[in-house]
């Protein structure tokens, strides 16, 4: 279930966004990719049902759904941002 940013959050989320780019920028896709990873790794660890490991991991698996649909929407977004979209035929 997804819903709209708020103007709040949005701003936010730039705010976030802009302080990250520079640190990720010009170092190796593995290292960038490590990062992020571990970004959301914690995100994801930050979701717990306390006493239950079975819906921890339900809870988990949900939020990284919901979490990877946002990331998709945002690709082409960016990728028209930066100059490295290729439009289907």
């Amino acid at each position: 279930m997804s819903r709209k940013s708020t103007a709040d959050e949005i701003a936010q989320i730039r705010e976030i966004v802009q302080r990250i780019g520079p640190l990720l920028a010009g170092k190796p896709p593995a290292v960038q990719s490590g990062a992020l990873a571990d970004c959301v790794a914690m995100y994801l660890a930050g979701h717990v049902v306390l006493g239950d490991a079975e819906a921890t991991r339900e809870l988990r698996e949900e939020v990284y759904e919901v979490f990877m649909e946002l990331v998709w929407a945002l690709v082409e977004l960016n990728a028209r941002q930066i100059g490295t979209w290729i439009d289907e035929p």
